[in-house]
C-alpha cells in the first residue's frame, strides 16, 4: 500500500482526522473508487483482526460514506485536476492569476467541492463541516451581535452565510468572479452581508480597525504557495484592519504536511504582526 494511502487510513483509524477528510485523501491517492474501497476494505479487516474496534469503526465510517457517495472519488479527481495543491511557489501575481482561474474553472463544474473538497459535492456535508466552524467560532465567543467579521477567501460565500445569523455585519472577499457570482446570489436576501472581489495581495479594501474577527478558512495555503512574503502580508493586513483585542482565525495554514514547521513559521509572523497566538 503507498505511504500516502497507509496514512491517510491510519490517521483515520487514530481519529486523528474525521472520516470525510480521510476518505478525501484515500480517494486523491487512488486511480479509482474500486482501488480506494479495496485498500480501505483491506485495512478494515486488517483491524479487525488486530482486536482495534475503534479503529475498525472509524474505518467503517469512511467505508459507509463512500458507499454513499458514490461519484466522490470522480468529484475528487476533478477538483483535483483543476486546482494545484502542490504547485512550487511562484511570485505573488502569477500564484494569484493561476488561482483565480483555476477557482473560476472550478465555480463552473464542482462550486461546493473547490471550497471544501471534503464535502464531494455534497450539500449536507458541507453545511455540517461549516457548522462546526461556527460552533467553535462561537465557543471561543469571537461572534456575536456587536461582531463585525471578514471572510478572506469566502468562495462560495458558505461562511458568510453561516455566521450572518450570528453576528452584525459579514464581509466575505475572494479571487475568483465565479465564486463571488456564486457567493453573491447565496447572501442575496441577508441584509448584514456584502462580498467584494480581492486583489490577493492585501486587504487595502478595507480601512484599519473595521473588523472584530477575521476568519480564513482553507485559503491560506494558497497563500503560501505564493511564498512567505505574501503570508506575512496577509497576517500583517489582518491585524491592521481588526480592532483592539480582535483576532484572526486560520483553518489550515498550508498543505505541505508539517504541522511543526507551519507552528515555527506562524508563531514568527504572529509575533511580527503583533498578534499572540492560541
Amino acid at each position: 500500500m503507498p505511504a500516502p494511502l497507509r496514512h491517510a487510513l491510519n490517521a483515520c483509524a487514530s481519529g486523528a482526522i474525521p472520516a470525510n477528510v480521510a476518505l478525501m485523501h484515500v480517494l486523491a491517492c487512488c486511480g479509482s473508487a474500486d482501488q480506494a474501497r479495496d485498500a480501505a476494505e483491506s485495512y478494515l479487516d486488517t483491524l479487525r483482526t488486530a482486536g482495534d474496534d475503534d479503529g475498525a469503526e472509524r474505518v467503517a465510517r469512511l467505508l459507509a460514506l463512500d458507499r454513499g457517495h458514490p461519484g466522490a472519488h470522480q468529484v475528487v479527481q476533478r477538483v483535483l485536476g483543476t486546482i494545484d495543491h502542490t504547485a512550487r511557489a511562484a511570485p505573488p501575481g502569477e500564484t494569484i492569476a493561476r488561482c483565480a482561474a483555476a477557482f473560476d474553472r472550478a465555480g463552473e463544474t464542482a462550486p461546493e467541492a473547490a471550497v471544501a473538497l471534503y464535502a464531494f459535492g455534497d450539500p449536507g456535508l458541507l453545511a455540517a463541516a461549516t457548522e462546526e466552524i461556527v460552533a467553535l467560532l462561537r465557543a471561543w465567543d469571537l461572534l456575536g451581535p456587536d461582531c463585525d467579521l471578514l471572510d478572506i477567501g469566502c468562495g462560495t460565500g458558505r461562511m458568510v452565510r453561516a455566521v450572518a445569523p450570528h453576528v452584525r455585519y459579514v464581509v466575505g472577499t475572494d479571487i475568483s468572479a465565479s465564486m463571488l457570482s456564486h457567493a453573491r446570489q447565496s447572501c442575496r436576501r441577508l441584509g448584514n452581508t456584502a462580498v467584494v472581489r480581492s486583489t490577493g495581495l492585501d486587504l487595502g479594501a478595507f480601512r484599519d480597525e473595521t473588523f472584530d474577527t477575521v476568519c480564513a478558512v482553507d485559503v491560506f495555503p494558497y497563500i503560501v504557495q505564493a511564498g512567505s512574503d505574501l503570508a506575512a502580508r496577509h497576517i500583517s493586513e489582518a491585524a491592521r484592519v481588526l480592532r483592539p483585542g480582535g483576532a484572526l482565525v486560520i483553518m489550515n495554514y498550508s498543505y505541505r504536511g508539517d504541522a511543526a514547521a507551519d507552528a515555527v513559521d506562524l508563531a514568527r509572523l504572529a509575533a511580527d504582526a503583533g498578534f499572540g497566538v492560541v
